[in-house]
């Protein structure tokens, strides 16, 4: 019987020995330890408890946990949390709470039930920390984030996506979905897996800031990206990581490359330009030459001939200047449009007759089929540039005793207007060249006429610039069909 009492007493110690060193470890543990009955009253909190909420140990002891409520949470929140511990299980959430002199904060918490010998529940047991600095450091990351218009990733070194920040929430939910844990070659193409996976070893083998421009087709078309990296400063699951920060470029590129085009368009253009205006002017200077000598021998016969040259050169010199001002204008934006209803018959009919000399110097017959009534929304010089360009360029292709006419069609919302010619017509390979800067077609005429192929240039944007379109059907030897729209 003495041992027996010397083994319970040895026990007895040790047991106080344990709960001193357990009541020493709650005391002075940073974290807030609370105790409570079924009921949720409070039996004990620990010293943690009154540093964060501002409440004594003897002022919590009687009191429930919804003191510290903040309004924040909604009566669900806490239906859920009771349904939970009440059922025997633990629950883990964070509370926005509220202390005693009315400062909030926010703290994370464990609550778990605590069972007698029968298996009841007959207190709980709440381990909670306070973690406002941490949201508010997420806050404050989650709202610089929400300003950056970049995709930021966060990938490993085996080049698997780890985690995503975008600023568009929805986006971002899709992102996640797509990318989250998978590699790249899961989702890319091998060769742009392997240039974003090159880029990602380069930045962790160097620690140095890396730049890369990729592209992804999609649906859409192709979109540019460019990609910067920067060394992750910790191990995420043990593997070396890198954070990429990847914006939109695809509007860049694309200028980039029309600048391109428009720097080797305005080369080429120059260059037909140069080559159209050399032509006329050394014939314009050959012949006043000549011109002055046969003036200075009194031979008015050959001297006529040589004024009619001239006067030929001056005028193609002046439709070219002519149309090149109008083409310039309309590439810097200074051309005025200026749309008015036009009786279109009017327009077509001046036209017409003011090329009548020229059709019949060539013997050939010139005429309109309209309608009296047709009437277009158009402007009326840029409509009579087109109709001029295209009139003059049918009789200019067109032999004698051939046909130039105008016709005219109503189509849904639109009037068609068709020059139709009964000439040399163009080739296949000259069709593709027409309308275009930087490759402009252009023939000798059937009465050794010179053009510049710019005129046809201005039809179409002067066309496309009221709203229509333009197009050419034609055969070699049967003649030529120029057919454009204009809103009715």
């Amino acid at each position: 019987m003495l041992e027996k009492i010397k083994a319970l007493e040895k026990d007895n110690e040790l047991l106080k020995s344990e709960n001193k060193k357990l009541f020493s470890a709650v005391n002075n543990s940073p974290a807030t330890i609370v105790i409570t009955d079924v009921n949720g009253v409070i039996e004990f909190a620990n010293p943690g408890f009154t540093e964060i909420t501002g409440y004594t140990n003897e002022e919590a002891i009687g009191l429930k946990p919804s003191v510290l409520k903040s309004g924040y949470h909604n009566e669900l929140f806490y239906k859920k949390l009771w349904d939970t511990i009440r059922s025997g299980n633990v629950w883990q959430g964070d509370f926005y709470n509220r202390k005693k002199d009315g400062t909030f904060y926010w703290e994370q918490a464990h609550i778990a039930p605590i069972k007698d010998e029968q298996g009841n529940v007959s207190n709980f047991v709440a381990i909670k920390f306070d973690i406002t600095k941490k949201v508010e450091s997420e806050n404050y990351l989650k709202t610089i984030t929400s300003t950056i218009p970049e995709l930021i990733f966060v990938m490993d070194e085996d080049g698997r996506y780890i985690d995503i920040k975008f600023a568009d929430e929805d986006t971002l939910e899709y992102i996640k979905e797509k990318y989250i844990g998978k590699l790249v070659n899961d989702v890319f193409p091998i060769t742009l897996a392997s240039k974003l996976k090159n880029f990602i070893q380069t930045t962790i083998e160097t620690g140095i800031k890396q730049t890369l421009e990729y592209e992804i087709e999609n649906l859409s078309g192709t979109i540019w990206f460019e990609a910067t990296s920067a060394l992750f400063p910790i191990k995420l699951s043990g593997k070396k990581c890198v954070v990429i920060a990847a914006h939109d470029i695809t509007y860049r590129k694309k200028a980039e490359h029309d600048l391109k085009e428009l720097n080797a368009t305005k080369d080429k253009f120059f260059t037909i330009l140069a080559h159209d205006l050399r032509n006329p002017f050394g014939a314009l200077l050959s012949f006043s030459k000549i011109l002055l000598e046969d003036l200075e021998r009194n031979d008015i016969s050959d001297s006529i001939r040589l004024a009619k040259y001239i006067n030929t050169s001056a005028e193609l010199i002046f439709d070219l200047l002519e149309n090149l001002l109008q083409w310039a204008r309309s590439q810097t934006g200074r051309l005025e449009y200026k749309p008015q209803k036009i009786i279109l018959s009017d327009l077509v009919n001046n036209v017409v007759q003011l090329h009548q000399s020229q059709a019949c110097n060539k013997q050939i017959t010139l005429t309109s089929k309209l309608q009296e009534s047709l009437v277009v929304k158009a402007d009326m010089n840029l409509l009579n540039t087109v109709m001029r360009n295209l009139i003059s360029n049918a009789i200019k292709y067109t032999p004698p005793d051939g046909n130039v006419w105008v016709e005219v069609s109503k189509i849904p919302g639109f009037v068609q207007v068709t020059v139709v010619d009964t000439g040399v017509g163009i080739p296949p390979q000259g069709i593709a060249k027409l309308f275009r800067i930087d490759s402009m077609y252009s023939t000798v005429g059937t009465g050794s006429e010179k053009g510049t192929g710019l005129g046809l240039i201005l039809c179409k944007e002067f066309i496309e610039l009221q709203g229509g379109t333009i197009r050419v059907e034609s055969e070699l030897g049967k003649g030529t069909k120029f057919i454009f729209t204009i809103p009715a």
